[in-house]
């Protein structure tokens, strides 16, 4: 935690601004909520643990995601492309225009 602290109070040399916790815990792959509750509790972080802790993300990994996608695209229900014949009103095409741009 201490090299977070100290890192973030730096300025870069580009931009002359500081780094800033945000910044610094994003480049080392530490979550902010865990140096700030770190911090709270004056517990300190080890440096072996900066950059060898792997990030995780939460949600669904891409994998899962692609095989929830095929699963939903193969129980698709078809739709029609015109209204069934009760919905029908008289005098009124209503077949869809395939093709055609929408007017402006």
């Amino acid at each position: 935690m201490n090299e977070v602290v100290a890192t973030s109070a730096q300025a870069s040399p580009a931009t002359h601004l500081l780094y800033g916790v945000r910044r610094v815990c994003a480049a080392w792959c530490i979550p902010r909520a865990t140096f700030y509750a770190q911090r709270r509790r004056g517990a300190t972080i080890p440096p072996a643990t900066v950059a060898t802790t792997p990030r995780v993300r939460r949600g669904p990994q891409t994998s899962d995601l692609l095989r929830e996608v095929e699963a939903a695209a193969a129980a698709r229900v078809e739709v029609p492309d015109t209204l069934p014949a009760e919905w029908a009103v008289p005098g009124v095409d209503r077949t869809p225009d395939v093709g055609t741009p929408p007017a402006a």
